[in-house]
């Protein structure tokens, strides 16, 4: 898939996020975090890529972000931000087991 396809659902998260972060709207960051939460899922339906070291590892950290993502969304629509705050340090920790599951091949 060529790069430009992939970054398409990017874009109107990232101007959701910016809009969100000028108008201070709960409403606005939780179709955001749903809207990046649906992105990375949709990432992760492509599959591990073939050069990735563990490639159940790098799923596994796609599908616990993307889910944490949608969750903190909807909870922050709730406005419930305590607990959606804390489901934001879960996404990033999603992304960096996916990370590690991608690292280089050992030689």
């Amino acid at each position: 898939m060529p790069a430009c396809e992939a970054s398409i659902p990017h874009v109107p998260t990232l101007s959701s996020f910016t809009v969100a972060v000028a108008t201070g709207s709960n409403v606005v960051y939780g179709v955001a975090d749903i809207l990046i939460g649906v992105a990375i899922g949709m990432y992760a339906a492509l599959g591990a890529p073939p050069v990735a070291r563990n490639p159940q590892l790098y799923m596994l950290g796609l599908v616990v972000a993307s889910a944490a993502a949608i969750l903190d969304g909807i909870l922050t629509l709730l406005d419930e931000t305590s607990v959606a705050g804390v489901l934001t340090f879960v996404v990033v920790a999603g992304a960096i087991i996916s990370l590690i599951g991608y690292g280089a091949p050992r030689r």
